[in-house]
C-alpha cells in the first residue's frame, strides 16, 4: 500500500510541477523563472505529502534539508545525463521528441518541450533517491547519506 501511495504522490506532484511551468510560461514568464518556481513547488509538494501521506513521519527541518540536497544532487546528476545525451544524438532526441508530442519546433516550445523531458527523466531518478532517503529517516539508527 505504501508504494501505491508513494506512486499516487509522484504522479500528483509531476502534474502541480508541470500544471506550474506551463502556467507560468503562458502567463508572460520566462522559462528558468517557471521551472525554478514550478520544481520549488514541486519539491514543497513531494516533501509534505511523502512524509504525511506516504512515510507519516514528522517533518523536521533535518529531514528537509536531507531531501533538498538529494533533489538538489539527483537533479544535476539528471540534467547532465540529459545534456550529455543531447549533445551525444545531435538534436535528433529533441525532434523524436516534438514529432512524438505533436510540438512543432518554435523556440520557446522547444524548450517547453526539453523542459519536460528534463523533469520526467530527473523525477524518475529523484523517485528513487526520495523514496530511499524517507525510509532511511524511518530507520531508528541514524543513516549516512551517501
Amino acid at each position: 500500500m505504501q508504494f501505491l501511495k508513494y506512486l499516487l504522490v509522484g504522479g500528483l506532484n509531476t502534474a502541480v510541477s508541470t500544471a506550474i511551468i506551463f502556467s507560468l510560461q503562458a502567463a508572460g514568464s520566462g522559462l528558468v523563472a517557471a521551472n525554478a518556481i514550478g520544481y520549488a513547488v514541486g519539491i514543497a509538494v513531494s516533501f509534505v505529502l511523502n512524509s504525511k501521506f506516504t512515510f507519516k513521519t514528522a517533518t523536521t527541518r533535518e529531514s528537509a534539508l536531507r531531501f533538498l540536497v538529494v533533489v538538489l544532487v539527483s537533479y544535476f546528476c539528471d540534467l547532465g545525463t540529459v545534456l550529455f545525451t543531447l549533445r551525444l544524438t545531435h538534436g535528433a532526441l529533441p525532434r523524436a521528441i516534438e514529432r512524438h508530442t505533436g510540438v512543432r519546433d518554435r523556440g520557446l516550445h522547444r524548450q517547453q518541450v526539453l523542459g519536460v523531458a528534463r523533469e520526467a527523466v530527473a523525477g524518475g531518478r529523484a523517485a528513487v533517491m526520495t523514496m530511499r532517503l524517507l525510509s532511511e529517516t524511518l530507520a531508528p539508527a541514524p543513516c549516512a547519506v551517501s
